[in-house]
């Protein structure tokens, strides 16, 4: 068994006193929809139910398969069922103490459970208890199992009736688990507190005595999942319990007295403290009082909530320190880059940080930390494992190599609850995250700090978002969507649906609730997914500056100053409104980039009145640019950001062609065959209308990461030749930038980018890295990293299914300076192709950063484990 499986579950690093009486008692249940899906014989069924508290949780998965026709019995592909047990299976905490495929046989006479259905469903989904009921309805039975949690309790709790229909001389219970694990060798065992019996033995519980077992293995060094453990609440209910102490597998032997009907055992599988002599001694002092604790839970009425259990206090505390370390891990801190933004938007705000409660999952993290750079929070956080779970080993698949696996449904819920509970918390940001993964309890909880007066922001795809209860969205609240929009030109941003406003406000309560409805990637949070590479730095940024001030609607915190702006008059000044008139030392920080992430201006201006004039620069032909501005006080604390269009212009270079050069599709990144370098000849065009007099074209070919090959000089003209002399290519993608200059000032720019072919055997690289041909700004940071350690070459994955109306991503050299930015090291330049690409959709290249940007220290949340 791998180490995952022991690193589950349990445990929260808050101390049980420093938590609200509520929280003590924040048990959770969730049953998953039962997912069908064809075989040739009928239909798979598989549903999931969780069960968790403050300590550990339980998952329980039913897997069966249905015949068309037959609807009073089933199948299933586990082998456990051909031994007649019922294939609802203990998966979490572990695969192995209770057995994942079916750990349970329930005989009436002759008749066995297990090839008859069972219906699951929620009795009570969480607060002071949990209860899950599984039922069958056969012709001789009605037999029903009650699936338990309390609080302070690591136990799950069984609950077992029988109804017969017809007269039923004895009924069996057989119970399977392979303790700590499967690998060879091993040395099982059964401790109960009058001792320890070996394989070869039989133990047969005296009820008076024994009313707790522990299943182990004693390889002295065993890595596993630790002992599985029963007790036994209702003793008098059974003639016999009987345990032959196998070699592999261990059954448990129950018989029911032929009076009773009724029985409580509780299941132990704890996997996170295996340590065999620790938990010897926990059961030796507290399972006792746990039995007659179950006994009196199984005697009161089933409607009844479960008191909370009696773990003893040491045992808790153990619980407690353990995961104080889990909390501690490096995987689960949220730390944005301490380096500030030249540009930093809201960074600062009056009142202070915005007092924020974070849940995302953790590989889409990245981005929330960039928003941080760009809006003043004081972050508590929370991740989730996936978009639908906060704990799933699922999403920990080398676990057994780093011994870093889920923090645990139990865990993970308390903390959720207690986050949910402060009382300060001024906005809740959950980014992807579906609201049925959040416990019921604390998504109650969530919702009602809402309608006191919290803030929400609910930031992910439109099928996630739309999922949450339709109270979020019953009041739009239009004026406040309109503050959030109109400071944005979204509608030029890549990745964002011109026709569909990405953000929606609603009241709720006393509270806002701010809908971000993006097509986010598959590691987004914040940033829609767009297939751009020119310009895509400076679109994060206004993304995630958007984001911003939706979080600043959504808290409270969006003030009445505003900023406005006349239009461009014709001496190149522009004029801003400031609404209402500015107090002294307010002063304006802005801001002029270009399509090309070209910065032409960046200057603080003081504003000693209600208008403030800008002179512009010198703006090139051609591009598309963006006015950035920050209203801020005498302290520099932000009162307003927007983002401004400033009027496009007719481009003045009007035609680039190359020589030599292969082009193989009209839509397609041309290639310069020269492997071994040589001389590039540049033709450019430019329009008649372009100024000609002291106006030099100035042309530079730089690689994939930003180094200087080429440059070339000549003055303007209605045709301009450049020659450029190309070294010998180490990397396969290349860029030439065209400028008209006046002096430094740059009055037309354009870009051409095109690869050229190496020269360069392939036979001595080990592994070959997978990445994707997209432009998210985590992958771009996460490539960049991957290459500052040692990376040579990353293979771009998921490049089919273009074509012509889709050209600019499968350019060659669009894709790889997207997603993997060319180093010194050479590498191949052959396409991979998938069934549906084109001969030129992918080169692999070395990872990426975005232009210009230095290496950064790696952060543990972004990437995925």
């Amino acid at each position: 068994m791998t180490r995952h499986r022991r690193a589950l579950v349990v445990g929260i690093a808050l101390l049980v006193s420093a938590l609200p009486a509520a929280l003590q008692a924040a048990v959770s249940v969730r049953l998953e929809p039962r997912q069908a899906s064809p075989i040739p014989a009928g239909q798979r069924v598989v549903q999931t139910v969780t069960l968790a508290n403050e300590i550990t949780s339980y998952s329980l998965t039913y897997d069966i398969q249905e015949t068309p026709g037959q609807t009073d019995e089933i199948t299933s592909h586990w082998w456990i069922w051909t031994l007649d047990f019922v294939t609802l299976g203990m998966t979490e905490p572990s695969g192995a103490n209770w057995y994942f495929q079916g750990f349970l046989n329930w005989t009436f006479d002759d008749e066995a459970l297990h090839r008859r259905p069972a219906v699951i469903r929620v009795l009570r989904e969480g607060g002071a208890d949990g209860v899950v009921e599984v039922r069958w309805d056969t012709p001789k039975v009605t037999a029903v199992l009650r699936l338990a949690l309390a609080s302070n309790s690591d136990k799950l709790l069984v609950f077992g009736s029988y109804e017969p229909k017809v007269p039923v001389k004895e009924s069996r219970l057989k119970l399977i688990c392979y303790p700590t694990g499967y690998a060879q060798p091993r040395q099982r065992a059964v401790t109960t507190a009058l001792g320890t019996a070996r394989p070869g033995e039989t133990v047969v519980l005296d009820p008076a005595r024994q009313r707790w077992v522990l299943y182990e293995d004693t390889t002295p060094g065993r890595p596993g999942c630790g002992p599985a453990g029963l007790i036994v609440g209702t003793p008098e209910a059974f003639d016999e319990v009987r345990i032959p102490v196998g070699e592999y597998g261990i059954e448990t032997h129950l018989r029911l007295k032929p009076d009773q009907r009724r029985f409580a055992l509780g299941l132990y599988d704890f996997p996170t403290l295996p340590e065999l002599e620790a938990t010897r001694s926990y059961f030796r002092s507290g399972a006792d009082a746990e039995a007659r604790w179950l006994a009196a839970a199984a005697a009161a009425d089933p409607g009844q909530v479960i008191p909370a259990g009696v773990m003893p206090p040491e045992r808790r505390q153990a619980v407690v320190d353990f995961s104080r370390r889990l909390l501690e891990r490096p995987v689960e801190r949220w730390r944005p880059d301490p380096a500030p933004l030249a540009f930093p938007w809201a960074r600062t705000l009056p009142g202070g940080p915005i007092r924020t409660v974070l849940f995302c999952p953790r590989y889409r993290a990245y981005e929330t930390m960039e928003l941080a750079r760009r809006l003043d929070l004081r972050v508590r956080h929370l991740y989730w494992d996936s978009s639908t779970a906060i704990s799933q080993t699922s999403s920990w698949p080398y676990a057994g190599q780093t011994g870093q696996g889920p923090l645990g449904s139990g865990a993970g819920a308390t903390l959720a609850a207690d986050l949910c509970s402060a009382d300060d918390t001024e906005l809740f940001l959950c980014a992807e995250i579906e609201a049925a993964s959040l416990p019921g309890p604390v998504r109650n909880g969530l919702l009602e700090r809402v309608r006191q007066g919290a803030g929400l922001v609910l930031s992910g795809r439109p099928g996630t978002v739309n999922a949450w209860p339709k109270e979020c969205f019953a009041e739009p609240d239009a004026a406040r969507t309109a503050a959030i929009l109109e400071a944005f030109p979204w509608g030029d941003l890549p990745g964002f649906d011109s026709a569909s406003a990405p953000v929606q406000a609603y009241r709720l309560g006393q509270g806002v609730v701010v809908a971000l409805r993006l097509a986010l990637p598959s590691y987004g949070a914040l940033v829609p997914h767009s297939d751009a590479i020119e310009g895509r730095a400076g679109a994060v940024d206004r993304a995630l500056a958007l984001a911003a001030r939706a979080a600043l609607a959504a808290s409270g915190r969006l003030g009445p100053a505003r900023v406005s702006a006349d239009a461009v008059s014709p001496a190149g000044r522009l004029t801003l409104h400031l609404e209402p008139p500015p107090e002294a030392g307010t002063t304006l920080l802005v801001r002029i980039t270009d399509d090309l992430d070209q910065e032409h201006l960046l200057t603080t201006l003081p504003a000693s009145g209600p208008t403030v004039l800008v002179d512009l620069p010198a703006l090139p032909a051609g591009r598309r640019c963006w006015l950035d501005v920050v209203r801020r006080d005498a302290a520099g604390r932000a009162l307003d950001l927007r983002s401004l269009p400033l009027p496009p212009t007719e481009p003045w270079i009007t035609g680039v062609d190359l020589e030599p050069v292969i082009r193989r599709h009209p839509a397609a990144t041309p290639q310069v065959p020269l492997p071994t370098g040589g001389a590039l000849a540049v033709r450019v065009r430019l329009e008649p209308a372009a100024p000609r007099d002291g106006v030099e074209l100035v042309g530079e070919v730089r690689d994939a990461f930003d180094r200087l090959l080429a440059r070339a000089t000549a003055p303007a003209a209605a045709t301009v030749r450049l020659d450029l002399a190309l070294p010998r290519p180490v990397t396969v993608c290349h860029r030439l930038d065209l400028r008209l200059q006046r002096g430094t000032a740059i009055l037309a720019s354009a870009r051409q980018r095109f690869t050229l072919p190496m020269d360069y055997p392939f036979d001595d690289f080990t592994a070959l890295m997978w990445s994707y041909a997209s432009a998210a700004p985590v992958l771009q940071r996460t490539d960049r990293l991957c290459y500052d350690l040692g990376a040579d070459m990353v293979d771009l994955c998921h490049m089919g299914g273009y074509d012509d109306a889709r050209a600019p991503l499968p350019s060659a050299t669009r894709t790889t300076s997207s997603a993997a930015r060319a180093s010194a090291a050479p590498h191949p330049p052959p396409w991979t192709l998938s069934a549906t690409g084109s001969p030129d959709a992918m080169p692999r290249s070395r990872p990426s950063t975005p232009s210009g940007a230095p290496p950064t220290p790696p952060s543990p949340t972004s990437l995925r484990p």
